[in-house]
């Protein structure tokens, strides 16, 4: 987390025309406990979002499911009960529930990082920040991830690829958190 908020840094005073060498990547420590606590805050978020998901799964199938992913780890021949267990509208209606409000609120909470380390605000300042500057963008913000991912898992293809697409990829990440702060 250190190196990131380093690099992070590094890329915001390279943006800003602010001289740094590379060694300055190792001097932005302060910002970690803000970055920890947000990290956090996100986590604890994203559970909160996966609520309405979980309790369907607990009405559904009771504790029966939990008992059963633990099984799945341990017993091979269990893995076909499982198969058969579950309906592929309960796995829709199960993903609908989960990851459509992860999503949501991953997308709207992106750009909370960069809140801490470019403007040294704390965390639950920049989870609110990144709230505020993602409404009304949440297709675009959604977009911009989309193309990245693909960048870099055609970077991925070739393993020196990665090496330069997730650098450049986090370039353009941290250019577009400035053109919304802006907008």
């Amino acid at each position: 987390m250190g190196l990131e908020i380093g690099y992070t840094k590094f890329i915001f005073n390279t943006m800003d025309g602010i001289k740094g060498n590379l060694l300055s990547i190792f001097g932005h420590f302060d910002y970690l406990s803000s970055y920890i606590m947000a990290t956090i805050m996100l986590y604890i978020i994203l559970l909160i979002g996966s609520i309405p998901g979980i309790i369907y799964i607990y009405v559904k199938y009771g504790n029966q499911l939990f008992d059963t992913i633990v099984n799945i780890f341990t017993d091979s021949y269990y893995q076909e009960l499982v198969n058969s267990y579950f309906n592929m509208s309960d796995i829709l209606v199960i993903l609908l529930l989960i990851l459509i409000p992860t999503i949501y609120l991953l997308i709207r909470l992106s750009l909370w990082s960069f809140y801490v380390i470019d403007q040294g605000t704390k965390a639950v300042d920049a989870l609110q920040a990144s709230w505020k500057i993602t409404n009304g963008q949440e297709l675009n913000v959604f977009a911009f991830i989309i193309i990245l991912i693909v960048f870099n898992l055609l970077g991925a293809f070739s393993i020196i690829g990665l090496c330069f697409t997730a650098p450049i990829s986090y370039l353009f990440f941290c250019q577009y958190y400035r053109y919304l702060n802006k907008k």
